[in-house]
């Protein structure tokens, strides 16, 4: 939970505010895209 606060704070608000809505209208839970997204950047 700690890193997700962090990552919010570094990302600019609109971006943030985008991507929060883009998530809702896919249907997927924004902390799901997250894990999804750092788990791809590992690979």
């Amino acid at each position: 939970m700690i890193k997700k606060t962090v990552l919010i704070r570094n990302v600019d608000q609109d971006l943030w505010n985008w991507f929060v809505g883009s998530c809702k209208q896919k249907g997927k839970k924004v902390g799901e895209v997250i894990e999804n997204f750092i788990l791809k950047l590992k690979k």
